[in-house]
């Protein structure tokens, strides 16, 4: 083994504290030169809570995610799945966030909601997308994958490339907010 392999200098973003508990085996840590980084392509979160709306939209803002993807109904199955976290017209604050609806494209498979977002105190306003896909039912699979595809390009050329990281949600946050994140 060459010196510089074994140096425990080229693996010092692996060993700092932060990074340990990401490795399985104290003895078997990658390279800083081989290791992957990340690029932060998506927020996966559950749907918010009624108490949480508010940080919801504070991270919407703060990571300046321009695109959010809710892959459910409000209510399913007789079931609610999480609260109205945006305002059905005009504009609506939850905590230090003011949102306002500008225009609402509904269409077969999914509704495109178009939201400006500005903070308490700050002058400037941003324009989000909201992307909402309606042909994927709880506990089960779209019907066909040719819808959910279209959707999927419908947001992808709809957001921009230096824009933050998109904001996907179901209910929980893990299981078609997944999909949507693998494919």
């Amino acid at each position: 083994m060459s010196p510089s392999i074994r140096d425990s200098s080229s693996r010092g973003k692996t060993n700092l504290e932060v990074n340990k508990p990401k490795n399985r085996y104290a003895n078997v840590i990658a390279y800083d030169h081989s290791r992957v980084v990340l690029q932060n392509a998506y927020i996966a979160t559950q749907g918010p809570l009624p108490e949480t709306c508010g940080d919801f939209w504070h991270v919407t803002w703060e990571q300046h995610s321009v695109t959010i993807v809710m892959m459910t109904h409000l209510e399913e199955r007789t079931c609610i799945k999480r609260d109205q976290y945006w305002p059905s017209r005009g504009s609506e604050t939850y905590g230090i966030m003011e949102v306002a609806l500008e225009d609402v494209q509904e269409l077969a498979t999914y509704c495109i909601q178009t939201f400006s977002l500005k903070r308490s105190g700050y002058l400037e306003r941003r324009e989000v997308r909201q992307f909402q896909f309606t042909a994927w039912p709880d506990h089960g699979v779209p019907d066909h994958p040719t819808p959910f595809l279209v959707f999927l390009r419908r947001v992808r050329s709809m957001t921009p490339p230096e824009a933050g990281p998109m904001t996907v949600h179901c209910s929980a946050g893990v299981g078609r907010t997944g999909c949507f994140v693998v494919i």
